[in-house]
C-alpha cells in the first residue's frame, strides 16, 4: 500500500539523541570508527546480520533502503550524492569483511554505501549499548543459530544527533527519501540546532514563543465552546499551566528518555499526527490505533480509544497499554503531586475537574 506523506521540509524532525560511536571494520578492510564514517553527512544507519532467515527482517530492510537509495538517485540527483548509507552486522563470528563485502555488492554498486562488521563481540556491545539493540539468540527451532532482535534503522544528521529511528512498521523508501531531503534542507538553511541535553528547555522555549494563553480559553472559552469544568476546590492557576505543557514536551518521562507526548500529538498538527495512520513510539515501534486529536478534550466524558478512563491522573496506577500509547510514559504518575507538594491535587477532586484541569494544562 503506498501512503502519502508530507512535503520534505514542510516539518521538523527533532533530534532524539546523540548517535554512538565504535571501532568498526567495512567490507574493504579499513579499520575506522562509525563517527569518521559520519563525516558530516545526513546518514542512513541500519543494523543486520547476513544468516537471517526471516523474509520480513534484515533481508527485507536491505531491499527496502535499496529501493530508497535508487529513488535518491532518480528523483533527487541534488540530495543523493550528500547521504551516506551505513549497513552494520551484529555478527562479527560470522559476518567477516569479506562476507559483508559479498553481501553489499549487490547493493552497493559504486553507491556511497558502506558495508561493515566490528572485530569481534567486545568491539560490538558499545555500539549495541548506544543504539538500544537488543540481540539474543533466537530459540526457535526454525531459526537454526539464528539471533532475535528488533528490526531498526537510524537517520542521523551531519551533527551526528539520531533523528528518526524506523521500525518494521514504518520503513518506508518514501518516507526515508523524504526525510533525508528535509535533513539536508535544514542543513542548507542552517536551521538545524542541535539539543541532545537542552532538548527539554529549547522545545518549552519554542513552545513558550507560540503557545496559546490556555488559561484564558479555560476561563473565556471561544464562541460556541460551554464553559470548561473547573472543580471550586482547586482553581485553575497559571503555575499548573505552565506545569502541564513542561510535561507534555519532556522526553524524559517516557520508557526510554526519547519521546515525548507531543511527538505524537504534535501541536502543528492539530495535537494528532498527519504523517502516519498508526504513530511510532518508543524504540521505533508502532502502536494499533492512532493518535487522537487533543482539541476540547477538557469536554470529554472518557479518554483513550476504548473509553477505558474517565479521567487522566487514574492512567498512573497503569502502565500505558501499547494500543493507546506509543511512549509509555510516565507523565500521568507525576502529574499527581505529592500531596506535600506546593501543587497537591486534593483527593476530592470530581472526575470532570481532574479531567478539566489535567488537560487543559496541555
Amino acid at each position: 500500500m503506498s501512503l502519502s506523506y508530507p512535503d520534505a521540509g514542510s516539518y521538523e524532525l527533532p533530534p532524539l539523541k546523540s548517535a554512538g560511536d565504535g571501532e568498526i571494520v567495512t567490507s574493504t578492510g579499513t579499520v575506522t570508527t562509525l563517527h569518521e564514517l559520519y563525516a558530516g553527512k545526513p546518514v542512513v544507519l541500519s543494523l543486520i546480520y547476513t544468516r537471517c532467515a526471516d523474509a520480513q527482517g534484515c533481508p527485507w530492510t536491505t531491499a527496502l533502503l535499496s529501493i530508497a537509495r535508487k529513488r535518491l538517485d532518480r528523483d533527487e540527483p541534488e540530495i543523493s550524492p550528500r547521504a551516506r548509507f551505513i549497513t552494520l552486522s551484529f555478527d562479527p563470528k560470522h559476518d567477516s569483511p569479506d562476507i559483508m563485502r559479498r553481501y553489499g555488492e549487490p547493493f552497493a554498486q559504486g553507491r556511497d554505501w558502506v558495508f561493515a562488521t566490528t572485530d569481534s563481540p567486545a568491539a560490538l556491545a558499545p555500539i549495541l549499548r548506544a543504539y538500544g539493540q537488543d540481540l539474543r539468540p533466537d530459540p526457535s527451532p526454525a531459526a537454526g543459530a539464528g539471533l532475535a532482535h528488533l528490526l531498526r534503522v537510524f537517520l542521523i544528521d551531519e551533527n551526528q544527533f539520531i533523528r528518526n529511528i524506523y521500525g518494521a512498521s514504518v520503513l518506508d523508501p518514501a518516507l526515508l527519501v523524504s526525510d533525508l531531503k528535509t535533513l539536508v534542507l535544514e542543513q542548507d538553511a542552517r536551521l538545524t540546532r542541535p539539543r541532545p541535553e537542552k532538548g527539554l528547555a529549547a522545545e518549552a522555549e519554542l513552545s513558550e514563543k507560540r503557545s496559546a494563553d490556555l488559561t484564558r480559553w479555560v476561563l473565556d472559552p471561544p464562541l460556541g465552546l460551554p464553559q470548561a469544568p473547573v472543580p471550586a476546590d482547586n482553581p485553575l492557576t497559571e503555575a499548573k499551566v505552565a506545569l502541564g505543557r513542561m510535561l507534555f514536551y519532556d522526553r524524559r518521562l517516557s520508557l526510554n528518555n526519547t519521546m515525548s507526548c507531543a511527538m505524537c500529538h504534535i501541536p502543528d498538527q492539530g495535537f494528532t499526527n498527519n504523517a502516519l495512520a498508526a504513530p511510532a513510539g518508543i524504540e521505533g515501534r508502532s502502536v494499533r490505533r492512532n493518535a487522537p486529536s487533543l482539541y476540547n478534550v477538557a469536554y470529554q466524558e472518557h479518554l483513550f480509544h476504548d473509553g477505558r478512563e474517565s479521567f487522566l491522573e487514574a492512567t498512573r496506577w497503569e502502565r500505558h497499554r501499547w494500543d493507546g500509547c506509543s511512549i509509555r510514559c510516565a507523565a500521568c504518575r507525576t502529574i499527581k503531586v505529592s500531596s506535600s507538594g506546593p501543587l497537591a491535587a486534593p483527593r476530592a477532586w470530581q472526575r470532570s475537574g481532574r479531567r478539566s484541569q489535567a488537560m487543559s494544562a496541555r
